[in-house]
């Protein structure tokens, strides 16, 4: 009867952590951030790469912090403070002490590329996941420069083999994740390098086999594998066919049916992954039906049997609408404006802002130009610029020196703002209409003729 009742209890234990997950602890201190909102985030799948936030606090003014997050498998996630971020792999549990520098040199020109955040571990054990992973990486990349040759040019499959045969022997009794992460680089480079066709790699990587949604060197390869797979030419079916049925928006069985003549989809989770990751790269292709593709999407992700394509098609659809033409607009900056601003006005008329730094040569030359609209159509729109990483001081004497009459302001989060806007490069401009939908986004810079945009809105 005890042994029953232990046995009972350790099953619900189980059953408890493998369905809520286990909390994982990051601590330590950073150098430069005091006050700075460090933020833990992860990919909310890895074939959308959507970023979803785990937890976030502030930085102590002696550079400690600490941030808990309940896991409930490994993750890949993303540790950042302001625009610079690094990843990090997490396991249910674990505790992880860091030692993080931010460098606040970088945080104006990461509006274009986003800088590394540089952190080290503190005590960490050489078998950690993270520590796996960037020895394999470098062994791998050794390998391939010291062996270019016998890879790239003469297809020497006695390489990959060798290699292969090394590396299981070095990381003897490996995690699963681990293992995965090893199969499907290796498998990538006997792509890559011609070693393999599809065929083959349809037979030992796909063929009967798991999807492993979890791992993200999985669904690097996918990626490479499937690459724009609805756009390139295909022996077993007419690609120009297939796409004018999804233009079209064709019945979803009909696309399948067509899909069904590629040995390597015959399984009907594989083929809806390949698909609906086809559908978001032709939405970025000239001239394609954004409509239509976004209606596949929906479809398939309301029609699926597989929990982890409704996941995906859902957070591609809203990686495409957010901000769109047409869609609600976030009104997180209204929080950042002065108090004394009408907010009732807002609702009346058209709302043109944009987002600006100082030092920034385009920023600067181009408030003049904003300046000759507001004296032209501030009757009917209302302006708002909101200056990122800017002391008060040179806002003020910015105002003072041009004797700008709009509203413009110092963002107090910048970063927040910057995320929430997808801001990529300063300055940027959005048009938005009287019912809080985004006309435009972005929206004609002033100097390249701004002023045809607003009679056309405006009617005048």
């Amino acid at each position: 009867m005890i042994k029953k009742f232990t046995l009972l209890t350790i099953f619900i234990s189980l059953f408890i952590s493998s369905t809520f997950g286990q909390m994982t602890r990051i601590y330590g201190k950073t150098e430069n951030a005091a006050g700075y909102v460090i933020s833990l985030k992860t990919y909310a799948d890895y074939f959308s790469m959507t970023e979803q936030l785990l937890t976030e606090s502030v930085v102590h003014e002696d550079g400690s912090f600490e941030l808990t997050a309940d896991l409930e498998s490994i993750k890949l996630c993303i540790l950042v403070i302001g625009f610079q971020r690094s990843e990090i792999y997490l396991e249910p549990g674990k505790t992880y002490h860091l030692s993080i520098r931010y460098n606040k040199k970088n945080e104006q020109i990461t509006f274009v590329n986003k800088a590394y955040l540089d952190y080290n571990f503190v005590d960490l054990p050489l078998t950690d996941l993270n520590y796996q992973i960037g020895d394999f990486n470098s062994k791998t990349n050794d390998f391939l420069v010291k062996n270019f040759d016998r890879i790239y040019k003469r297809r020497d499959k006695k390489v990959i083999r060798e290699f292969s045969d090394e590396i299981y022997q070095y990381y003897k009794n490996p995690t699963a994740y681990l293992k995965n992460y090893i199969d499907f680089r290796i498998a990538s480079i006997a792509y890559s390098s011609g070693l393999k066709d599809r065929l083959a790699i349809q037979k030992d990587y796909f063929q009967d086999e798991f999807i492993f949604y979890e791992n993200d060197e999985y669904a690097q390869f996918f990626h490479e594998l499937f690459d724009k797979y609805l756009m390139k030419p295909n022996q077993y079916f007419e690609v120009q066919q297939l796409r004018t049925e999804i233009f079209r928006s064709a019945d979803l069985e009909l696309i399948f049916s067509i899909l069904n003549n590629d040995p390597l989809l015959k399984d009907q989770e594989l083929k809806e992954l390949v698909f609906v990751k086809g559908l978001y790269e032709l939405y970025f292709v000239p001239y394609s039906n954004k409509d239509a593709l976004l209606f596949l999407i929906d479809e398939l992700g309301q029609k699926t049997s597989f929990p982890n394509i409704e996941k995906i098609a859902l957070n591609l659809q809203q990686q495409l609408n957010y901000l769109q033409e047409g869609t609600e607009f976030p009104e997180y900056f209204i929080e950042e404006i002065n108090p004394s601003l009408d907010k009732e006005m807002l609702v009346e008329k058209l709302l043109f802002f944009n987002f600006f730094t100082v030092p920034c040569a385009d920023c600067v030359r181009e408030m003049d130009s904003i300046a000759s609209l507001h004296e032209r159509y501030s009757k009917d729109v209302v302006f708002i610029s909101i200056a990122l990483n800017v002391d008060k001081s040179e806002i003020e004497k910015l105002i003072k020196t041009k004797n700008y009459s709009w509203e413009i302001i110092r963002a107090k989060h910048p970063f927040k703002l910057a995320e929430t806007y997808k801001i990529k490069s300063l300055p940027a401009y959005f048009l938005i209409d009287s019912k809080r939908k985004i006309l435009l986004n972005p929206a004609l810079v002033p100097w390249r003729g701004f002023s045809p945009s607003f009679k056309s809105v405006l009617k005048y």
